[in-house]
């Protein structure tokens, strides 16, 4: 309308009253119009008025021509260029002529007739550009739970671009995830993939995430393989076609079957002791210090007698390491019990489990610790002990990286002393 009131209207409102002498200071064209000065002012500006609507209309094709050539895409070039050659060499002759026997007041009319077609046939080549519409305020409102006025927002940006793949799916989302409409988001996807503009990728996406509804909302296995089914049938040899077969070959094949995978795995997991630090004895851990050297010459003078005596050599361990602070020769002693032939694997492992325990606790020599932790997860994967050692070697990993990550301040702070008061 603008390019319509400046290009025409204006032009030919100045034109007239001109003629008319209408303008301030400006007597007309024609001087005195007589009696008649209507029906004069008509017949004196006809001619003008020709002459001014027919350039308009050149120029209005010229920008038009312009305008959707720049929007031509590169695989349409070379048709366009054969359509300007052809209608060139065919009507600018014409338009020649016109202009040479006519005058350059029908050189409007000639462009005209030059460029009429050159526009019609190019149409059909450009690339749209269309908006795309706005969600912003229909994903605002769906956040606030304001479902019912997100649906009015996502209508009416569809309105305007009635076509738009990303709309319809959030319509279909909300029938579905939110108002509990299944048969309302399932007749939204299926007319949707109807529309022409949609490509098959469009139509992958909406019928897996249809069959997604299904079984999360609906608990139907059938009607998700259904909506799989379409792609088959519609893109049949196809990745798209392979991709949802084999999710039908996946899906439950009833409700109950779909429930059962949704209840969780239950893995049974050892259960966690202090096996690692275990007395052999329940009564060990009540002895005093003259208790165990006494109890330790005793297990000496029994491995004397007999030095393949496996319990009195563990005991005597234990009690060097736990009550006399001896652990580097308890670590001896369980090392030769873990080198006698035939010892069952229960045993050895226990016997690792508790090497670590006392190279951690009262040898401080974590690596050594880690090396014998390692052993045993290798050695006896599926003991109890193996267990415990996987976690400890998660808790020494851990705390590894707290203490690099600690800076060199706090870790001054933390080993000085306390300051006394003098």
């Amino acid at each position: 309308w603008r390019w319509y009131i400046k290009g025409l209207a204006v032009p030919l409102v100045i034109w007239v009253l001109y003629v008319a002498g209408g303008l301030p200071g400006v007597p007309s064209l024609f001087g005195r119009l007589g009696p008649n000065a209507a029906a004069r002012t008509v017949n004196a500006s006809a001619l003008g008025l020709i002459v001014i609507s027919s350039y308009w209309a050149a120029m209005t094709l010229a920008w038009l021509v312009v305008s959707v050539a720049v929007r031509i895409p590169e695989a349409n070039r070379r048709q366009w260029r054969v359509l300007l050659l052809a209608w060139s060499v065919l009507l600018l002759p014409v338009a020649w002529a016109v202009v040479h026997f006519a005058g350059w007041m029908c050189a409007g009319f000639a462009a005209t007739l030059w460029l009429l077609p050159i526009a019609h046939g190019a149409l059909p080549l450009r690339t749209v550009l269309r908006n795309k519409p706005i969600y912003g305020a229909a994903i605002a409102k769906m956040k606030f739970g304001k479902y019912d006025e997100a649906e009015w927002e996502v209508i009416r940006a569809l309105e305007d671009c009635d076509d738009d793949f990303q709309g319809w799916m959030m319509l279909a989302e909300l029938y579905a995830c939110h108002f509990n409409d299944l048969a309302g988001a399932e007749r939204t996807m299926r007319e949707l993939c109807s529309q022409p503009n949609v490509t098959p990728s469009d139509v992958g996406v909406a019928m897996h995430r249809l069959a997604d509804w299904h079984l999360q909302f609906g608990d139907d296995p059938a009607a998700g393989r259904r909506a799989l089914e379409k792609i088959c049938a519609e893109f049949p040899g196809t990745h798209l076609d392979r991709m949802a077969r084999l999710r039908i070959n996946r899906l439950p094949a009833s409700t109950e079957e779909l429930r059962q995978r949704r209840e969780p795995r239950r893995i049974a997991l050892p259960k966690r002791t202090n096996a690692l630090a275990a007395a052999p004895s329940a009564h060990e851990g009540e002895l005093t210090k003259d208790e165990a050297l006494a109890a330790a010459n005793k297990s000496v003078a029994a491995l004397e007698a007999d030095p393949n005596d496996v319990p009195s050599r563990e005991r005597f361990a234990w009690l060097l390491a736990e009550r006399l602070d001896r652990a580097g020769l308890a670590v001896e002693q369980l090392e030769l019990l873990i080198a006698m032939p035939g010892q069952p694997p229960e045993m050895l492992a226990k016997w690792l489990a508790r090497i670590a325990h006392w190279q951690l606790r009262h040898l401080r020599d974590e690596e050594a610790a880690r090396k014998t932790l390692r052993q045993l997860v290798e050695d006896f994967p599926k003991t109890r002990e193996a267990f415990e050692a996987q976690c400890r070697l998660h808790l020494l990993d851990v705390e590894t990286r707290l203490r690099r990550g600690r800076p060199a301040g706090a870790l001054a702070s933390a080993s000085a002393p306390a300051p006394t008061r003098g």
